[in-house]
């Protein structure tokens, strides 16, 4: 039936009819450009968002690693420090008169004219060593007293 209508309608052939025919055509055209560059920019932005995306996702990833190699270097910083104390404090022993004698004593038996030097087993103990035993004997010895 339509086919049957449109045949009855003829079409003018004016300068009216033909302005507007092109105008709808040029219309069309704007809006398919419109479209392509609409595109276009959403294709550009969101490939940007994925780049900038991807960068900030390896900064992160580094930032973790830097921060982990951070904690190991305060680790081992903390350790050197104990080292470096501990190794203060066998300086300051080895600047006493009396100690080095007594380590001089007990590592290489030198000794004083007319000395004897007899090694027991309590004499070949590190200061270390004997400083822990007297803070063991007096912790047993306290927790003793409380009972």
């Amino acid at each position: 039936m339509k086919k049957q209508t449109l045949a009855t309608i003829t079409r003018l052939n004016n300068a009216y009819t033909q302005e507007k025919t092109l105008q709808a055509h040029r219309e069309r055209k704007r809006k398919r450009v419109i479209r392509k560059r609409t595109t276009l920019i959403t294709a550009v932005g969101v490939f940007l968002l994925g780049v900038s995306g991807v960068k900030m996702a390896g900064s992160q990833h580094k930032l973790t690693e830097l921060e982990a190699q951070t904690e190991a270097a305060q680790q081992e910083l903390e350790s050197v420090q104990t080292y470096q104390d501990d190794l203060n404090y066998y300086i300051g022993m080895l600047e006493d008169e009396d100690y080095v004698a007594k380590l001089a004593r007990g590592q290489y038996f030198l000794t004083k004219e007319d000395e004897i030097v007899f090694n027991l087993p309590e004499d070949a103990k590190s200061d270390e060593a004997s400083i822990l035993e007297e803070e063991n004997e007096s912790k047993q010895n306290a927790s003793s007293n409380k009972e």
